[in-house]
């Protein structure tokens, strides 16, 4: 049986001081890399940059080096350290809070905020929990099989958090769920398939007069291809006519048209983007309160799904560092295996 934990030696009377200094290192880590990744999730919330670079870049990077930190504490400690956990799960929402709300709360928030922390707390004592049983179960100890259960925990619970944060500030502002920037964020990625229908032409900050003679030319054009043997002897300058007509025709009619079904007086000089936006805050706006409730909810249910599906990769970053931190410990003499009878090994921290 092997066990995993800090000391200075068998017999050296220094053995809890060299634990306690080297403990603590790896919490202090781990502490300042949680309340980055807080700071970076807060500058992903209010759209702007941290660290002059990507705030969902930075945020993955100090996220990972967090959860490895945390991941390898709950390995080395003697105990679950929930005094720890607190501070930790404390330094990240602070980082958060202080840049997303300054700290500035009404006594719904407040208690919306609390219950959120606590859940993440949850989450991380859970991940530790599951991580120490897992390393107490294995006869020969494994990295990965001792970090795997307990860093899912641990993820579901940032998972939540985000999930948490973004529904709260939405579900009782449903009016903030559809901005212009919202819908500039999924048109972007879309683009492309856009640009199957519409043409190469497009983009989502073309303007409206453009995008609608686009269409029509392209119909026009379709029309004349159908028709291109009953035209072979016809003069092409007499088609090219008939086609710059019947552009300008389909460009009135099509432009009348989508102002009628939009309901929006359009003056061509509008952006595509904008265009849709209005179309969709139009609609949204008709919608009853509590249906505008249920879609922020199917919302926040897709981005809890979606996050997963990132936090898998997540977690594969995060083990392969936090195995290579592991054994690094383990080849430098900070930590060592203890094997506690013939088939049961520990770790220890001396």
């Amino acid at each position: 049986m092997s066990f995993l934990e800090i000391v200075a030696g068998q017999n050296s009377p220094i053995r809890k001081t060299n634990y306690w200094w080297k403990i603590l290192l790896i919490t202090v880590f781990s502490s300042i890399f949680a309340i980055l990744a807080g700071l970076s999730l807060g500058h992903i919330f209010i759209e702007v940059e941290f660290l002059e670079t990507s705030p969902w870049l930075m945020f993955l990077i100090f996220l990972t080096l967090f959860l490895t930190l945390f991941l390898l504490e709950s390995l080395f400690a003697n105990g679950m350290r929930f005094g720890s956990i607190i501070i930790q799960s404390l330094l990240f929402t602070f980082g958060f809070y202080i840049t997303k709300f300054s700290l500035n709360f009404d006594s719904f928030s407040l208690f919306w905020n609390i219950g959120i922390f606590l859940i993440l707390i949850l989450c991380l004592w859970l991940g530790r929990l599951m991580t120490r049983k897992r390393k107490s179960d294995l006869l020969r100890l494994r990295w990965n099989e001792m970090a795997k259960s307990g860093l899912t925990l641990m993820l579901i619970g940032i998972n939540l958090f985000i999930c948490l944060q973004w529904m709260g500030e939405i579900i009782f502002k449903p009016d903030l769920l559809l901005t212009p920037q919202t819908v500039n964020t999924i048109l972007k990625p879309a683009t492309p398939i856009f640009k199957i229908y519409f043409g190469e032409e497009f983009k989502p900050e073309m303007q409206i007069d453009d995008f609608i003679r686009n269409l029509a030319a392209k119909q026009v054009e379709a029309t004349f291809d159908e028709k291109k043997e009953e035209l072979a002897h016809v003069p092409k300058a007499t088609i090219d006519k008939q086609k710059k007509d019947l552009i300008e025709q389909n460009f009135i009619i099509l432009k009348a048209q989508l102002s009628k079904q939009l309901e929006i007086k359009l003056s061509g000089n509008e952006t595509f983007e904008l265009v849709v936006f209005e179309f969709l805050d139009n609609v949204y706006q008709k919608l009853d309160v509590s249906i505008k409730q249920y879609i922020i909810l199917i919302i926040t249910l897709l981005m809890f799904v979606a996050l997963r599906v990132v936090a898998i990769f997540v977690s594969l970053i995060v083990r392969i560092i936090g195995w290579f931190f592991y054994e690094l410990f383990i080849a430098s003499g900070y930590v060592a295996i203890k094997y506690e009878s013939r088939n049961k090994e520990d770790l220890i921290v001396y």
